[in-house]
Formats: C-alpha cells, sequence, structure tokens
C-alpha cells in the first residue's frame, strides 16, 4: 500500500536559475516524511528547467517536474500543480524563497492535532543586508491553538486574506470547484488569497518564522519599474469583487469585501502608480478613484478600514481626492520616511 502524502508542495518556476538550488535544497532536505514537491516550470529562458531536471533525477521519489507548453505565469502554473497534488495539505513555494528544513513537520502536525483548513506561521523578508522579521498576524488570538470561524470573527478574518506562501491548507479546500488562480495575469495571488477564507472554518498558527521572502529579485513584476503587469492588479481585484458579490450571503460579508477592495483595487493600485512608474499617470489614479467611489462611495464608514489604518493615514490618503497630485508629494515623503504608510504589494 502506497503511504500517503502529507504535503504537496507546489513550485511555480520562471527564470530563477540565480536562486532555485537554494529554495529546491531546502525542500528536499525537509525533516517531514513522505511529501511531493511538484514544480512547474513556466518556460523559462535561462537554465532554470535544466536545473529541475536535474534535482527530479536525483530525488526521483520525492521531485515531479512538468514543462508547460505555453506560458501561463504563476496562476497557471499553481493551476497544473493543483491538478496532480495527492498530499492531504497543499504548501506554495516560490522558486527564488526558501524555507527552514523543519517548516513542513512543525506546520503538518499542529494541522493534524487542532483539525484545521489553514495553518500559518511568520516569515523572514530577505534583503541584501538584512533581514526583516514579519511575525503571524494573531487576530488577538494566541499561537499553537484552534480558532473557529464563526459569524462574529467572519468579516475580520476574511479582510485580512491568507498568504497563499506562509501557510498551508487542508486539501479540501481547494476541491471547492470555484477556487484557482488566475492565468496570464500578475497579482493572481491577491485574487485567490481573498477566497480561500471563504472556504476556511478553522486554523491555527504558530510564531517560527520559517519562510524567506527574497526581496532581492529584481527581476520580480513587482519589483519592475514600469511594468504593464502592475496594472493587473485591477483586474484580480475586480474579479475578486465580482466572485463574492454572487455569494448568497454577500450582504452579512459585504464590510470584509469593501475592505478588500479598497486596499487590492484602491490604495494599492494608487500607490504603485505613484512609486513604480518613471512618470506618474495622474489620469489613470483619477479613473481608479473615479470607479473605485462608484462601487464604494462611504468607504470611509467602513470600520475595518477605521481600525486598520490610523486617523493620519486616512487623512493623507484621503488627500487623492482632492488632488491626486499633492497625494503624491505626501506618499513620496512618506515612503522616503519609511513611516506612516508601510510596505506596499507583494512580489
Amino acid at each position: 500500500m502506497e503511504d500517503t502524502i502529507t504535503v504537496s508542495v507546489i513550485i511555480p518556476v520562471y527564470n530563477t536559475e540565480k536562486y532555485l538550488e537554494k529554495c529546491l535544497d531546502s525542500l528536499v532536505n525537509q525533516t517531514l516524511k513522505n511529501m511531493e514537491i511538484i514544480c512547474v516550470d513556466d518556460i523559462s529562458t535561462d537554465n532554470s528547467y535544466e536545473i529541475l531536471l536535474a534535482y527530479q533525477k536525483k530525488y526521483s521519489a520525492l521531485i515531479k517536474v512538468i514543462k508547460l507548453d505555453e506560458k501561463l505565469r504563476q496562476g497557471g502554473a499553481r493551476n497544473r500543480g493543483l491538478n496532480i497534488a495527492r498530499g492531504k495539505y497543499i504548501a506554495f513555494v516560490d522558486s527564488d524563497d526558501y524555507v527552514d528544513i523543519t517548516r513542513y513537520e512543525k506546520l503538518y502536525f499542529l494541522a493534524e492535532e487542532k483539525q484545521v483548513d489553514y495553518v500559518y506561521c511568520g516569515y523572514y523578508e530577505e534583503y541584501a543586508e538584512e533581514l526583516i522579521i514579519r511575525k503571524p498576524i494573531s487576530h488577538g488570538k494566541k499561537p499553537n491553538e484552534r480558532i473557529v470561524i464563526h459569524k462574529e470573527n467572519r468579516n475580520e478574518f476574511i479582510a485580512n486574506t491568507v498568504n497563499i506562501w506562509s501557510g498551508m491548507f487542508h486539501r479540501k479546500v481547494f476541491l471547492n470547484k470555484d477556487v484557482y488562480f488566475p492565468e496570464k495575469l500578475a497579482y493572481e495571488d491577491n485574487y485567490t488569497a481573498s477566497i480561500l477564507p471563504y472556504y476556511i472554518k478553522s486554523y491555527a498558527f504558530i510564531e517560527d518564522c520559517s519562510y524567506y521572502y527574497n526581496k532581492r529579485n529584481s527581476t520580480a513584476t513587482t519589483a519592475v519599474m514600469n511594468s504593464p503587469h502592475h496594472l493587473d492588479r485591477m483586474v484580480t481585484a475586480e474579479k475578486m469583487l465580482e466572485w463574492y458579490e454572487k455569494r448568497n450571503d454577500y450582504e452579512e460579508i459585504k464590510e470584509a469585501v469593501e475592505y478588500l477592495y479598497l486596499e487590492l483595487y484602491y490604495i494599492h493600485t494608487v500607490s504603485i502608480l505613484i512609486y513604480y512608474y518613471d512618470k506618474i499617470d495622474y489620469k489613470k489614479i483619477v479613473d481608479v478613484r473615479k470607479h473605485f467611489l462608484s462601487r464604494f462611495p462611504e468607504y470611509n464608514k467602513n470600520k475595518l478600514y477605521r481600525q486598520r489604518f490610523s486617523k493620519i493615514k486616512r487623512m493623507i490618503f484621503s488627500i487623492n481626492e482632492i488632488s491626486p497630485r499633492l497625494y503624491a508629494i505626501f506618499y513620496i515623503a512618506a515612503r522616503k520616511l519609511k513611516k506612516v504608510l508601510g510596505p506596499i504589494g507583494g512580489k
């Protein structure tokens, strides 16, 4: 009888030869047994695919390599991995990142002990000369406890989204037919990370930081100046909103959905238009603002927004409704000071 696969780790790969071996080494040496590692190459043009084949040959019982026939970006690669994953739990790692070797043993046994849909921990942001600790969001709860989602805490949980790569999911969450990653788009995980909490009924977390999020990769889409793919975040945010609006219980979770749309479509898009383009497109900022306000004109009353954004942050952001040019000045100044606004976006 074949041993049960404990965890399927899915890795989308595209042109990360510089980091890929470190990523794979951290996974093939995991202390958890009976894992599988599914690497999906999105038509790399460097030596990434050759590296994957070498590792598959060396670790044939552990690693499976798939090469896509067309470029589908990370979303499509993750979907192909999900199609063949056999693990009781599903995890994702980006191919320019790496993990501690005890990571999945700790997460797996916590998930099994607490019988939860989702487990997660903290992570490190790794820069060239700095390692920043990002502790797990606690939601006011204690680590290593089983936390059940109910009516009173559901909006808060949905509004936080989940982190695709900092945790691990029971496979049943992905068996819902409408859970997938948008393909041929950047910021695909914004969509999936926003809808997964709808199906998660319980979770647990540990305080350990065991994932190393590479902030040195200057070729990652969200680190590239003037990339047209930055605006994909509006597409995935729109998909998320449309998905939630079709739910029968939408009115019960509308506040959380409004908050997500505020962050993903409005705030972060405006931030990127200011910070990641050599020439700021003020007309685009106005268009984004108008579209958002046509959907949620009274967003300032959103309790989650008021709880999570300080008064000074809200005051600064409200300047955008008067003058995007003036807001850009305040925003850039705040970023330079590394205060008030904090980091934006993901990879």
